[in-house]
Parts: C-alpha cells; structure tokens; sequence
C-alpha cells in the first residue's frame, strides 16, 4: 500500500497517510519523515503492521527531517538547536494539534480514536501529544528516547531545554494512560536504564495517585542492531497489534 499526501492549504504540515478509504482507529506514529515513517524498511514496519491489522497510519516529519534526510545529522540538528536555546518541539506540537483538529472537522480522522506512538526520538512528540490531550487513551513507543542527557547524540551536552522538554516532565499527565515500551536489554543508544527509570517513575506516580494496577508495560528483549538500537520485527507486529486493540476497545 502506497501512502497518499494530505494536502490542504490550511495544514502547517505535510500528511503521508495509509488509509483504508474510511474513517477508523488511526495510529499517529511519528519515526523520522512522514513518507519514510509509511513507506521506508525498517522505519514503516510499525506502520505496515498497524495497517494490517485494521488502523489507518498517519504521519508527519519530524522537525528537520526532510525526506532523505541523513538521521545522524537530523538528530544533530536538534541538539544544536536545543543549546542555542530554541525550542522548536514546542511549535511543532502546536502545529501538529492544530492539523490534528482540521483532519477532525475533515472526517480524516476522529480524534477519539488516535492512538500516538513513536519509535526512537519519535517518542518525544509521541508521548508529548499523549500527555496534553485528554482524548488520547494510550501509546506505543520503540526503543524510546526518554533522557536526553543518557543518549549518545545528546551526551555530555548542556542545556535547559533538555530538562524542560524531557519526557520526565510529562509524567503527571502520563497517569492512567495505557502506555506499552518495546525496549532492548542493552540499548547503548537511547540508554535501557533511562526507559526503566521512566516506566519506575510512572508506575510510582500512577500508584502516588491510588492506580491501583498503572498500565504501563514494558517489555525487554535481547538487544539488536547498532549499540542495541534496533527493533524485532515480531515487536513491531506485537505492538501494532496491540495499539489495534485499544483503539478497538475505545470505539
């Protein structure tokens, strides 16, 4: 299935949807450019899945990363940007709710039935948007980045805006939400211990607030891939699978 483009003069960002020609459970999944997110191996296989398993797949670029953009340097870009100071996450968001809603009023999508989710730094924006929109029951994440300061691109860098834009933050917002991580046991990249100590955090934070059962998952496999980066296919298919799932639960 070959993603359309999302064309509309109002939208601040291009759309690459996979659509099965009616409104359903969307996956909002964030991974690198729209097109690649859908279209490029291994980045689309959470997409693919989800298509598969009955979800429309919706995706944008991340901020500085056109197609064909090199991911090394993209992710440069951000650090950069984040020590100059400039917070261009926060915009991005606003943009991205901001389409969301004229998708809504399009029939595009029904913003009760989203469901973000991210692979690697895709997890910023992911559970960013998880937090601040009440309509949106849950999140998938991929070998997340959750602390700057633990990950290779980011390392020994110094800079406010990784302590005020970190998932860490969003924690309070996070509580009650079903979130599901897919993580290797030994990911040098984004740190194993980082996304523990986050899952830790939220499940203390869930149960502070008397969730009695926090449903938040996270599941460890043996590492693969650059410093222990990758992803299983068969965890892409689990976790579309499961992001069907709730989405089915909540129509």
């Amino acid at each position: 299935m070959t993603p359309e483009i999302l064309d509309h003069p109002e939208h601040s960002l291009t759309w690459a949807f996979l659509s099965h020609q009616e409104k359903r459970g969307t996956l909002l999944y964030f991974s690198a450019s729209g097109m690649e997110s859908l279209s490029l191996d291994p980045l689309c296989q959470p997409a693919q899945f989800a298509f598969e398993a009955g979800l429309n797949v919706l995706s944008c670029n991340l901020p500085f990363h056109p197609d064909g953009a090199d991911k090394i340097q993209a992710i440069a870009f951000w650090r950069e940007a984040f020590e100059k100071g400039e917070d261009f996450l926060t915009p991005f968001l606003g943009q991205v709710k901001d389409d969301l809603e004229i998708l809504h009023a399009e029939g595009v999508i029904d913003h009760n039935q989203l469901l973000p989710a991210g692979l690697s730094r895709g997890a910023v924006p992911a559970l960013h948007l998880l937090s601040l929109d009440a309509r949106f029951k849950a999140g998938l994440l991929f070998a997340p980045l959750t602390d700057f300061h633990h990950s290779t691109s980011f390392k020994d860098g110094a800079a406010p805006l990784y302590d005020s834009l970190s998932p860490f933050t969003l924690i309070p917002s996070l509580v009650k939400k079903k979130i599901r991580i897919y993580m290797g046991n030994h990911d040098l990249m984004v740190d194993t211990d980082s996304c523990y100590n986050f899952v830790r955090r939220l499940v203390q934070k869930n149960a502070d607030k008397g969730v009695r059962s926090p449903p938040v998952e996270l599941i460890l496999s043996p590492s693969i891939g650059r410093l222990g980066h990758g992803t299983d296919k068969q965890q892409f298919l689990e976790g579309a699978r499961w992001a069907a799932k709730q989405l089915k639960e909540e129509e």
